[in-house]
């Protein structure tokens, strides 16, 4: 890779952030050696080339960190990577990843961050695969949500005209999607922030789209117009889709049993029971939890296979028949006013057939038993209160059966309407009218019991008040009829994790129908109009006609525009319809869901299928559901090639946020204090499936130190590689080189391939534990101690040093370009430097991250006939040997300085592959004509001394072993399961007999030579220091 690289040095770094001073690491042998050594030390101190780096090791929280991500955005052209990355037209595979648009309704949350930035890191990395990445921010901007926000500022007046209403909503839309805009791209979120760059539901393009494929569903027959019962919201007056739900667990319903009367017992059921019981009256009981919907009764269902009971009981000193379910009579018994009596019968459910009750509140009406098959054991009675109007179940059973499905007796405020009765019009049916339909059963003494019932309700998502089912004329998309193509087109998405294909398998096949229609003002316009007796006006003519109109003037149209202008004389014709036919302009608007849900249209073109929708796991039901049905239903394939799910941002202890809680945490305050790549940091650290992310103080001070940590890591390197030559490094010769380097970028190679894969494979959670264990591990710790005497007393272009800078600079870039997707601001830092090193675009004419895209992932390929090739096994099989007797010896000599010892170490003769290791690196390699071994470097000792195995272990000596993995050799070399061998291993430390040098502070002087030098260090003076070298030699 470094072949690539311009040999011309570039300009000195331009940051004004305080330089990082470094010490050199070698030790005196005592304390008096060191004083009376002190001034032969700083005699050579000039000839030492210590690290020298204008990048700092901490920058501070708060101000400073805020100022310095500003600046590094800034003079990093941050916001122009993701032109630029478009612009790069020899890059033919795109990636596409659509954004799942965000309510401009508010500030930026914590759910934002993690969204957005988990979209970017995935993003950031295709662009280092050579990809080019397109993906367009985007907006909801109609709506409940923002229709309440712009009511809110349209305060108390009394007249809130529909042009009032939208253009309040409007200036929500603006200043909303305006403060999200500037959050999402100052967390470095790669996109073009203006014009054709973004999208938002709200523009005219989108919005005649809207009415485009509104026709095209309609004309294929998937949209349908009907009554029957849906969602309602009384406190917003509209319909709901089940996305627009939140179920509340603690909600307290009033369930009651109640007797409804049978007046005439069939004959057959009659015969089942003793004659003393015959003349007793006959009472069928039901369980509800929503006592207001009796009014609307209409049939008893039943299951026919299940086992039913006539059980004599007593209620209020009056012995009854009561139908009751088998199982279910103990605990009605527990629940209710009634003692059962012995001598019940039992029977199966198919003899209610025919059967007929007396309706509890219109009792010259006769209501049939009907039977169903949602009607289940476990809960209730066995029989099940039907009431067309309020119930999905009921409904289709209604329909089945020819019953009165129309009439409901429930208005749009939540009201009980006058049909209800005179007792109960009016009153509103979740409070003050259950309570009147309980007073008026007691009375007649049809309530059996009454009780506080603590379930699950479902509640509107923006007013958190409860809502009702109850039948309304809305449109629907027939779900039935795409549900089946929908799932065979999800079998072949990939779905991360797996699990959540079954929710979304299980919610598909869940659900009836799709309500696509609302009352509101905020939104894109249902383009129909209707004739005197209700009957719709929609035709290519009149969609065609008002799509040209949004197109060219916005949805706001429809409001504003006379009928004349809305359905002019061609369109009345296309009908056959003439002046004087009265027709309506239609006042329902499109759900928000079928808006976001052709997002694939609007934004990517029909002709395109995203390589990825990533959103968090509460659009499994929402956004993703329906993005596919309207996909397959228009175009017979899913929208999305692979759908990643996320969970949501909790607290520090797994608690929702919540103002009254006190535990909300902002993003933008997280990067205010702790810079934007802890924000990231913690993203990506968190993305382990669909898990929640835990975020708090102590979460984010923990990134913030590790990633200090990491700076200073860098911060040396970059130092060692400001003095670096290019061209140099470039040629340097690999076959020559230290092992020990070898290893390490054999190393680093394996590092960069396993997180590699961890970011195909989207688990940026081991993204980071891997750069945090490879960064903090024992390998680079001592890699990067070893090599600092090479590095600071070598000559300043000798093998043995840029062989160093070459392997440094090799982790450089592996860590940049495995950085570079998680953070962005470090990266671009260290891309600045990185391009003055290079003289990569001296001018700023690109976005620092631009040398990444240049040179992409680094290859993790070895060169055929490498040293690296063959020393790879080699390395990776023993070298963890060497490494665990390096720890051993430091573990022996706690409080003495291994550069003052010598070391002799014994293997045994059997394991051939460590001891060939071992000679290899104690024979050296051949740097300028010489050659010196590798193992007291890697040991920190100023000599190592290989002996020949002995069984027998010496006073002084020190035994140890270790159990290594060995491949099993196979037919034609392959290798089969991987076999185990005991690698044991002595040694015995004494001090070095050799004198201290005074340059390098290494025990390589000859003892009393009355040399200060040793013999490199009088090389290199003479060789790297000309002129002065008689000076400080003498």
């Amino acid at each position: 890779m470094l072949s690539q690289f311009s040999c011309r040095r570039g300009p000195r770094s331009v940051f004004s952030l305080p330089r990082a001073r470094w010490k050199s690491t070698a030790n005196s042998k005592a304390k008096s050696e060191e004083a009376a050594s002190s001034s032969r030390n700083k005699k050579y101190s000039s000839t030492i080339l210590l690290p020298k780096s204008n990048f700092a090791r901490r920058i501070a929280d708060g101000k400073p960190r805020k100022e310095w991500d500003d600046q590094l955005r800034q003079i990093g052209r941050m916001d122009e990577l993701y032109d630029f990355q478009r612009g790069l037209e020899n890059r033919k595979d795109e990636f596409t990843l659509h954004d799942g648009p965000p309510y401009a309704n508010g500030d930026v949350h914590v759910g934002h961050a993690v969204n957005k930035i988990l979209k970017d890191i995935t993003n950031r990395f295709n662009v280092l695969k050579g990809r080019r990445v397109h993906y367009q921010p985007g907006w909801d901007c109609h709506g409940l949500p923002i229709e309440l926000k712009a009511l809110e500022r349209l305060g108390s007046q009394t007249k809130r005209s529909p042009e009032d209403i939208r253009e309040a909503a409007k200036s929500v839309v603006r200043e909303c999607s305006g403060k999200q805009m500037h959050s999402f791209s100052s967390w470095g979120v790669m996109a073009s922030w203006s014009g054709k760059g973004i999208y938002r539901t709200s523009d005219r393009s989108y919005e005649a789209k809207q009415i485009e494929l509104f026709w095209r569903l309609y004309e294929k027959g998937l949209i349908y117009r009907e009554l029957k019962p849906v969602y309602w919201s009384p406190s917003s007056q509209s319909s709901l889709a089940e996305a627009e739900l939140e179920y509340n667990n603690a909600h307290k319903s009033t369930a009651v049993h109640v007797g409804f009367r049978v007046d005439e017992p069939p004959v057959n059921l009659m015969n089942l029971l003793p004659f003393s019981l015959r003349n007793l009256p006959w009472s069928a009981v039901i369980w509800t939890t929503t006592p207001w919907s009796l009014p609307a009764n209409a049939a008893i269902a039943f299951s026919p296979g299940m086992r039913y009971l006539l059980a004599p009981a007593v209620k209020d000193g009056i012995t009854t028949i009561c139908i009751v379910g088998e199982q279910e009579r103990d605990q009605i018994q527990r629940e209710t006013d009634i003692d059962f009596l012995p001598g019940a019968v039992g029977f199966l459910g198919k003899e209610l057939s025919g059967l007929c009750y007396t309706h509890p509140f219109d009792h010259a009406r006769k209501c049939p038993f009907l039977p169903a098959t949602h009607v289940t054991t476990g809960k209730g009675t066995g029989l099940v209160h039907t009431a067309p109007a309020h119930g999905h179940d009921d409904y289709k059973l209604g329909l089945a059966h020819n019953l009165d499905c129309l009439t409901c007796l429930v208005d749009t405020a939540g009201n009980f309407q006058k049909d209800a009765g005179e007792k109960l019009a009016g009153k509103e049916v979740l409070t003050d009218g259950t309570n009147t339909v309980i007073e008026l059963l007691s009375a007649s003494g049809l309530l059996f019991g009454q009780k506080k019932f603590v379930h699950s309700y479902p509640y509107d998502w923006r007013t958190k008040k409860p809502v009702i089912l109850r039948a309304s004329e809305q449109w629907f998309i027939d779900v039935e009829k795409i549900r089946q193509p929908a799932l065979d087109a999800l079998d072949k998405v990939i779905m991360i994790p797996e699990s959540g294909r079954d929710i979304m398998i299980t919610q598909l096949k869940c659900r009836p129908y799709w309500c696509i229609s609302r009352q509101r003002t905020w939104g894109v316009p249902i383009p129909v109009f209707y004739k005197a007796d209700g009957k719709p006006l929609i035709n290519k003519t009149s969609t065609d006609h008002v799509e040209k109109m949004i197109r060219d003037q916005g949805a706001d149209v429809w409001w504003k525009e006379t009928d004349d202008i809305l359905f002019p004389e061609t369109v009345r014709q296309s009908f056959g319809l003439t002046a004087a036919d009265k027709i309506t302009r239609g006042s329902d608007i499109l759900d928000i869901w079928f808006e976001s849900g052709t997002s694939w249209a609007a934004v990517l073109g029909e002709d395109k299928v995203a390589d990825l929708y990533l959103e968090g796991h509460d659009q499994y039901g929402a956004w993703f559901q329906t993005s596919l049905l309207t996909s397959v239903a228009l175009r017979g394939t899913a929208p999305f090639k692979k759908v990643f799910v996320h969970g949501f941002a909790l607290d520090e202890k797994g608690n929702k946020m919540s103002k009254s809680l006190g535990n909300v945490i902002h993003p933008d305050s997280v990067t205010e204090k702790y810079g934007v790549d802890v924000l990231r940091w913690w993203v990506a650290q968190g993305a382990n499936g669909s898990s929640n992310f835990l975020i708090g103080p102590k979460v984010l001070d923990g990134i913030r130190d590790t990633m200090n940590r990491l700076r200073n890591t860098v911060s040396f390197v970059v130092g060692v590689l400001e003095s670096a030559n290019a061209m140099q490094l470039a040629k340097v010769d690999r076959n020559r080189a230290p092992v020990l380097d070898a290893y390490v970028s054999s190393m680093v190679r394996n590092f960069g391939a396993t997180v590699w894969q961890h970011y195909e494979d989207m688990e940026y959670n081991k993204v980071v534990l891997e750069i945090i264990n490879f960064v903090n591990g024992n390998l680079l710790s001592l890699y990067l101690s070893a090599v600092k005497d090479r590095l600071y007393c070598d000559a300043r272009d000798s093998l043995g040093r840029r062989s160093a800078q070459f392997a440094l600079m090799n982790l450089f870039v592996t860590l940049n370009v495995t950085l570079a997707p998680l953070a962005p601001f470090l990266v671009e830092e260290l891309g600045l430097i990185f391009q003055q090193i290079l003289n990569f675009d001296p001018n700023r004419q690109k976005p620092a991250f631009a040398l990444w895209c240049t040179f992409g992932w680094p290859s993790l390929a070895l060169p055929a006939g490498h040293q690296d090739e063959a020393l790879h096994e080699w390395a990776r099989l023993h070298f963890p040997v060497v490494l665990h007797i390096r720890d051993r010896v430091n573990q022996t000599c706690p409080a003495q300085n291994l550069v003052q010892l010598k070391l002799t170490l014994q293997t045994e003769d059997n394991a051939d592959d460590l001891n060939s290791l071992l000679k290899r690196l104690q024979l050296g390699s051949d740097m300028d004509g010489k050659t010196a071994s590798e193992l007291p470097e890697i040991f920190g000792v100023s000599e190592v001394v290989l002996e020949d195995w002995r069984e027998e272990i010496g006073p002084t000596e020190h035994y140890g072993e270790m159990l290594v993995t060995l491949p099993n050799a196979g037919k034609d070399g392959l290798t089969t399961d991987p076999g185990q061998a005991l690698r044991r291993y002595k040694f015995r430390v004494e001090p070095s007999s050799a004198a201290q040098c005074g340059r390098c502070r290494k025990y390589a002087v000859e003892a009393n030579s009355g040399k200060d030098l040793c013999a490199r260090c009088r090389d290199v003076i003479l060789k790297d220091w000309g002129k002065d070298a008689g000076t400080l030699l003498s």
